[in-house]
């Protein structure tokens, strides 16, 4: 199985005005700093969907993941074997650095009990980003 068909990238999912918003909202909220030497450096706010300055981010993230979702889909023939209905977790905005922000290998599941994470959503909201500066080796 080539894991790489798996892997799929689309343009313009979150609109311009929801990327704004995004940029303005985490510039205005505390944020923690992530560093473990040698495996990840990047600041990071969480969206709450319970607060209200963060519901408008909340609402245009789900909508926008929505209408990817259903793309994915129906691009990889994922239907029978994803649940029919799926819950999504908060949503993490997270800043990195371009001289020394990174993320390295690594597997968001570690046993059964947090075996339910299986789709991961990338949005750059930022043109600056080349995209060979966003790599999986594997």
């Amino acid at each position: 199985m080539d894991l790489h068909y798996y892997v799929r990238t689309y343009d313009d999912t979150l609109p311009m005005s929801a990327v704004g918003t995004i940029q303005g909202w985490f510039a205005s909220k505390p944020r923690i700093t992530q560093i473990v030497p040698e495996h990840r450096r990047f600041e990071e706010s969480e969206v709450h969907p319970g607060a209200r300055e963060d519901s408008v981010v909340f609402e245009m993230a789900c909508t926008a993941i929505a209408k990817a979702i259903a793309r994915y889909r129906a691009d990889v023939d994922v239907t029978r074997v994803w649940p029919a209905k799926i819950a999504l977790e908060n949503f993490r905005v997270k800043l990195y650095r371009r001289e020394s922000g990174h993320f390295n290998r690594h597997v968001d599941v570690l046993d059964y009990a947090s075996a339910r994470r299986y789709l991961t959503a990338i949005w750059y909201l930022t043109d600056a980003i080349q995209m060979d500066e966003t790599r999986n080796d594997n």
